[in-house]
């Protein structure tokens, strides 16, 4: 393995502890918040958190394309546009705060979120948990994670899209499922970082 190679997989690694980690952090600020209330701190950190999860969300999707080229090919394609449009809602957040500190009314968010012209790129953020859920199906057949692991993803996916998409007991969905997504993907980085040359 050449050094390049390390250097990705060590940073695929961390990536794979610090993407999860920022979701949890960004539903703990979401929960110190007031319910009709964002918060450009939760903003930077989901942005943050889906940067991170394309890395995540390619290198899983790699390893499922081995045994399953269509779905690992589906969830790299998905995921690389879900996450990446993730990025729509998550800088909105930081919008809605400059807005209103400068005089603009709290409704701003509303207008924000109903815009048709953001949701044209906003609308394709659910296929960023979507790739979870597709991923956690996949690798259930495959056994190349625990099925807990599968399992998790499957619940952090379908988590998250109730509380972000259909706002759904936004409260307990957001943190279960950043959370799910903690114990689903954070030991894979830990792993890979032990077994990574030094």
């Amino acid at each position: 393995m050449s050094r390049y190679q390390q250097l990705v997989q060590k940073a695929t690694a961390i990536a794979f502890i610090l993407g999860p980690t920022m979701f949890v952090l960004a539903a703990s600020v979401k929960l110190s918040v007031a319910m009709g209330r964002e918060s450009f701190v939760e903003g930077v950190l989901v942005g943050y958190g889906s940067i991170l999860f394309v890395v995540i969300y390619l290198e899983l999707a790699g390893k499922l394309g081995k045994e399953m080229p269509y779905l690992g090919f589906a969830c790299a394609v998905f995921g690389l546009v879900g996450m990446t449009a993730g990025m729509v809602p998550a800088a909105a957040r930081i919008w809605e705060s400059v807005f209103i500190q400068h005089g603009v009314n709290e409704s701003i968010w509303v207008l924000l979120r109903e815009t048709p012209k953001l949701l044209a790129l906003g609308a394709l953020a659910p296929l960023g948990p979507l790739t979870s859920i597709l991923l956690g199906i996949g690798f259930w057949r495959v056994s190349i994670y625990s099925r807990w692991t599968a399992a998790l993803l499957i619940i952090a996916g379908f988590a998250f899209i109730l509380a972000q998409a259909f706002q759904i007991g936004l409260l307990f969905f957001y943190p279960l499922a950043t959370v799910a997504w903690m114990i689903a993907l954070a030991p894979i980085g830990w792993r890979s970082l032990a077994d990574s040359p030094q």
